[in-house]
């Protein structure tokens, strides 16, 4: 691990540069499925995208003993994933003159579109036709409005949509946000609410993880979530952040990921590589007597009785990092 960290080190020295916020950004996107083979997402599951019904909630009285088959009932059907990635912000430009007399373009950033959704079956039995539905907040999607015994949404992988609308711009009807959804890894409840002709109604709610994609250095990645990153999928550990930082190509070698735990104010002094290609662990480091950045100590044997507890817990947390490589976020459902 010496050669590595020296690396690393090296590296570290231009982080500041390189490691570049995009505001005019926001993670978006979709993939279902976790295939092995599925646009370079490495899952160890492979296979269809793995799919579940939600327990539907109907008229019916819970207490009752026998439910009531012409009560009104909806059903959802969805993927356990919807993994999200990059997409663009509207940004409109237009002139004005300034102080000096001079003309200068103006940039005005609009609504958010471009998101990808995720698809949510619905299924209606009992009640009295015409049958209409909101689902996550919204009457229709793109493509029209939710109405009908049965058919197909497709939801915001947002894990909140916020204020949206549709509209055809360049040559497609899009749904638009008017403000930057909140787009992170983690679990989206999706409810859904059906009417029938009589004004009854029913509801019933799906879960899907959000997973968010991040293929650059410098991105925080929160305890406990999971993450598509640089092209395989990883959980965080309980007990810390990590970071991602460089990647390096070393003559002879497999491309490199380097990734810190990250502790706000404090310079990494425990960190991971990742062969680029498969995903699996190259090696890790714990210092102790220095960081990544200042330089000094050398790498802790965790075995070590006399290493303090804190550099242990970081060690086996790195080795929890490891461990998840490939293993996709489990959703419970009914």
């Amino acid at each position: 691990m010496g050669r590595i960290v020296e690396r690393m080190r090296a590296v570290g020295a231009r982080r500041g540069a390189l490691f570049t916020l995009v505001t005019a950004l926001v993670v978006i996107g979709l993939y279902v499925g976790l295939r092995e083979s599925g646009g370079g997402l490495r899952s160890e599951a492979g296979g269809e995208a793995p799919t579940a019904q939600a327990a539907a909630i109907t008229q019916q009285d819970e207490d009752d003993a026998e439910p009531d088959p012409d009560a009104l009932t909806l059903t959802l059907s969805a993927p356990t994933t919807c993994i999200v990635e990059y997409a663009s912000r509207e940004v409109h430009a237009s002139y004005r003159t300034n102080d000096d007399g001079e003309e200068e373009e103006v940039h005005d950033f609009g609504e958010w579109t471009s998101i990808e959704t995720v698809p949510v079956a619905w299924q209606v039995s009992g009640g009295t036709p015409p049958y209409s539905l909101v689902i996550d907040d919204e009457p229709r999607d793109p493509k029209g409005e939710y109405r009908g015994a049965s058919g197909s949404a497709e939801v915001s992988c947002a894990l909140e949509i916020g204020d949206t609308y549709t509209s055809d711009r360049w040559g497609e009807r899009q749904r638009w946000h008017r403000s930057s959804p909140p787009v992170d890894s983690g679990l989206k409840t999706i409810e859904a609410v059906v009417t029938d002709g009589t004004g009854a109604t029913a509801s019933a709610t799906i879960g899907v993880y959000a997973v968010r994609s991040i293929g650059s250095s410098g991105v925080v990645l929160e305890r406990g979530k999971t993450y598509l990153v640089f092209g395989t999928l990883f959980t965080i550990p309980d007990e810390y952040d990590m970071e991602t930082g460089e990647t390096s190509e070393p003559e002879g070698g497999p491309a490199e990921l380097f990734i810190t735990i990250y502790e706000e104010g404090v310079d990494p002094h425990a960190l991971i590589v990742i062969n680029l290609d498969t995903g699996e662990e190259i090696g890790r480091c714990v210092l102790v007597g220095g960081t990544l950045l200042s330089g000094g100590g050398s790498c802790a044997d965790p075995a070590d009785p006399s290493v303090d507890p804190s550099v242990r817990s970081q060690h086996a947390a790195l080795g929890e990092f490891s461990a998840s490589s490939g293993r996709a976020p489990i959703v419970d459902r009914p």
